[in-house]
């Protein structure tokens, strides 16, 4: 699995990292669905995937790693939609974590504080 960390504005970093998810929620239509797709990147409390799935903007979507190893389970974890970017066949979403605790194997430094000047 190749990684790469990005330095960006943001408070927190993200990490370029490829995670098998399954994605669920209520679409536009107000139907249920479960996709899985990979994320682009993650960070403590978020994270960037492709969905093929139309969502409203202001959804709520359970994100839950897939593990490929035996006996192995992750618990779906709450996200709110932070930006949802419209593709020609779904979208682009960036998710801010509402509950649980996400387990991307990944360690991340710990977060800028409020009063510290953003690079």
């Amino acid at each position: 699995m190749q990684k790469h960390t990005t330095i960006s504005t943001r408070r927190e970093q993200r990490t370029d990292i490829a995670v098998i998810v399954e994605v669920c929620g209520f679409d536009k239509s107000g139907h249920f669905f479960a996709e899985h797709t990979a994320t682009l990147n993650v960070s403590t409390n978020g994270c960037c995937f492709r969905l093929r799935a139309e969502i409203a903007p202001d959804a709520q979507l359970a994100v839950q790693p897939v593990s490929t190893e035996p006996g192995a389970t992750a618990q779906p974890v709450l996200y709110n939609i932070a930006w949802l970017e419209l593709l020609e066949n779904g979208a682009l979403v960036g998710a801010s974590r509402v509950q649980g605790q996400t387990s991307w194997c990944v360690a991340f430094p710990a977060a800028k504080s409020s009063h510290e000047p953003m690079a």
